[in-house]
């Protein structure tokens, strides 16, 4: 298949998923979330496989879609709790890092104290974000 077919199967299957969810949105007025979303997301990443002959990933995503049709609210709701809370105590351990560093005075300590620290605050903010989704 030529590119041009590949993109424009792409670019078709892509618009019809995306009309199929705005249009399921729309029935509930509100967009998915939980495991809905988690199962809406891999089967768009699958189509996109699929339609560009990636079959090691396809193969992967089915497998991926085929437990995320398991999912459960409340359990993924846990797991994403306990994500922010164990990236919580990070940034508190990194910053106790910092702090220490910065006692001791160290230049190229602290600057690294600080890095390990914007890193963790990156990683708890990613971990709230999906907890809302």
């Amino acid at each position: 298949m030529n590119a041009t077919k590949r993109l424009f199967l792409l670019l078709a299957t892509a618009g019809a998923t995306l009309g199929a969810q705005q249009a399921i949105a729309a029935n509930d007025a509100t967009p998915l979330k939980g495991c809905a979303a988690k199962v809406a997301n891999i089967e768009n990443e699958l189509i996109i496989a699929n339609s560009e002959n990636q079959t090691r990933k396809a193969k992967g995503l089915e497998d991926a879609l085929s437990a995320a049709k398991k999912c459960d609210d409340q359990t993924l709701t846990a797991e994403r709790e306990k994500k922010v809370r164990d990236a919580t105590s990070k940034v508190s351990e990194r910053d106790a890092e910092l702090q220490e560093e910065i006692r001791q005075g160290k230049r190229k300590d602290i600057a690294k104290a600080r890095k390990k620290l914007a890193e963790a605050q990156q990683e708890l903010t990613a971990a709230k974000a999906e907890l809302q989704r």
